[in-house]
């Protein structure tokens, strides 16, 4: 362990988890799970941002933990100028997204000593996890965001749908963005998303990535999904469909209920066996 890290072992499984800032300044939060016994395999967790990188945050520990039992490592980040890591929000764009993943992949490389490595991308975390991924190595995504128009669409109509509720008068898309370009950053459910964010990051399609390993595609809600299998599927890539959690929305829910619990278990189980298995195959 580094001694700019600190640690903690579970007491029932002997697993470690390690946490301090890593690479260069502005540094990057991260959490480093170890597993007790012989490590199988490692994976990197490539969060989504700013609001949804909490309310997926208790998801992604849980996965982490889950993995660390079986005998796979695990490395969890925040990428520069969003959740725990320092720099500024226009730090936070797609190409430093997947540098960062990147950054962490190499952190988790050196630091357990793994020559398999797997990612997981979570909504927008999927573009990250497919372009670090190396060939023959598997990925799990949760949610994924398939096109970033549509994302951008939907967060700011959820804007101002918010707005509308609390009295305020609604603003065309169009308007929004205008603004978001002349100010460089705007206010968008509770999160500064700046210009350099946008530009990075808009009319961008998951199917033109091409995946080099095996695939479990994670849906939730009514994602159409379809369209991303047959584009990646016609590039010869392995792509299996996860049924275990529809439901619309469950997981943005941040309440705790009966129903978010159940399909969490059942999200965590199914991921972390998928991918122990592609280990040990």
């Amino acid at each position: 362990m580094r001694e700019d890290m600190a640690a903690r072992r579970d007491p029932v499984t002997g697993s470690v988890e390690e946490v301090g800032f890593f690479g260069d300044t502005p540094r990057m939060m991260g959490w480093t799970h170890i597993p007790a016994e012989d490590v199988i395999g490692g994976v990197v967790i490539c969060s989504s941002t700013h609001a949804e990188l909490l309310k997926a945050y208790h998801l992604e520990v849980q996965l982490a933990r889950a993995l660390a039992n079986r005998g796979v490592a695990v490395q969890r980040f925040h990428y520069r100028g969003d959740g725990n890591s320092e720099g500024r929000p226009q730090d936070l764009t797609l190409p430093n997204m997947v540098a960062a993943a990147l950054e962490a992949k190499n952190l988790l490389e050196t630091r357990v000593q793994v020559d398999r490595v797997a990612t997981v991308g979570v909504r927008l975390g999927a573009f990250p996890a497919i372009t670090i991924v190396e060939t023959g190595q598997p990925s799990i995504l949760w949610d994924p965001v398939i096109n970033t128009h549509r994302f951008f669409r939907d967060a700011i109509r959820s804007h101002a749908i918010s707005g509308i509720k609390n009295g305020a008068q609604p603003e065309r898309e169009s308007v929004t963005l205008e603004r978001l370009e002349s100010e460089g950053s705007i206010e968008l459910l509770g999160y500064e998303i700046t210009s350099e964010f946008y530009r990075s990051a808009s009319n961008l399609d998951l199917a033109t990535l091409t995946p080099d390993g095996p695939v479990l595609l994670v849906p939730f809600g009514t994602a159409e999904v379809g369209p991303l299998i047959e584009a990646w599927q016609e590039k010869s890539s392995s792509v299996t469909k996860f049924d275990g959690t529809a439901n619309e929305a469950w997981w943005l829910d941040e309440q705790a209920s009966h129903d978010r619990h159940e399909r969490g278990s059942i999200l965590i189980r199914g991921s972390a066996e998928w991918i122990v298995t592609q280990f040990q195959s």
